[in-house]
């Protein structure tokens, strides 16, 4: 059973996790889903809250937080 964009968005939506959101246009967002409307989500990044369409959308995942620390 695969979980449809919306769902995903709004459990993203409760967690306040950061992820990532992958456009049709190629780019991609990275932020925290401030809310879910009826037609688009708004995302909250480090510049400030932008809103995205949902038909602008192609995927969304978690953040990957990279590691900071060298090896060695």
């Amino acid at each position: 059973m695969r979980i449809r964009l919306l769902d995903r968005l709004f459990i993203y939506e409760r967690l306040l996790q950061e992820v990532t959101i992958y456009l049709t246009s190629g780019g991609t967002f990275k932020g925290t889903v401030a809310k879910v409307h009826r037609d688009f989500v708004t995302l909250t990044t480090i510049s400030g809250a932008i809103d995205i369409p949902f038909s602008s959308i192609l995927a969304i995942a978690p953040a990957i937080k990279k590691n900071r620390k060298g090896k060695g």
